[in-house]
């Protein structure tokens, strides 16, 4: 879906998206916890994370948000069927999403994985993360979107409920593609 500054979206389709890019981040995580644990600690190369590393990192992702979602989105009244993006959460959508063509972001020194003892139970972590965050859309569903309510881990800084909830789902879609590169440059 391609979103345009402050257009108005089905509210549905918008919901459906999210769900597919969740399911797929589900997927991917169900096969990385299939892997060697030598797998999934290996680096391509020096300096960029391994698919634990990925994952942890959207871990601290969904730990912050979404208990803010959930806040939200049990206190949020009923909706029209429609949202409309703020600019603000346009921007930030498109600086986390997914693809080739996407250049590397600097990360919140704070939510940077590197140097952590990490195992498989990150990946168990996330899969209940993603389960958590399909129930959280679910919620959604029946919901006004529009208030700017939800903290990001910028300051001062808030995002409509159904800007944060993209956010959230691109974010996860783009670090579960990094994760399938660091395999692919490991020959997996």
């Amino acid at each position: 879906m391609n979103f345009v500054e402050n257009e108005a979206m089905d509210q549905l389709q918008l919901l459906q998206d999210l769900e597919k890019r969740t399911r797929f981040a589900l997927e991917r995580a169900k096969y990385y916890a299939s892997l060697s644990e030598e797998r999934l600690t290996t680096r391509p190369t020096e300096g960029q994370w391994n698919v634990l590393e990925c994952v942890a990192h959207l871990n601290q992702y969904c730990g912050f948000y979404h208990p803010q979602l959930d806040k939200q989105l049990r206190n949020a009244s009923g909706g029209n069927g429609t949202f409309t993006s703020g600019w603000l959460g346009n921007y930030m959508v498109k600086a986390v999403s997914p693809g080739a063509d996407k250049k590397k972001m600097k990360t919140f020194k704070k939510t940077a994985p590197i140097g952590q003892d990490l195992d498989v139970s990150v990946i168990e972590v996330f899969i209940q993360h993603q389960n958590d965050f399909l129930d959280l859309l679910a919620l959604a569903h029946d919901h006004n979107l529009q208030p700017k309510k939800i903290k990001t881990m910028m300051p001062l800084v808030k995002l409509r409920l159904g800007d944060a909830l993209r956010v959230q789902a691109y974010h996860n879609h783009r670090h579960i593609e990094q994760a399938d590169q660091v395999l692919a440059n490991l020959g997996t």
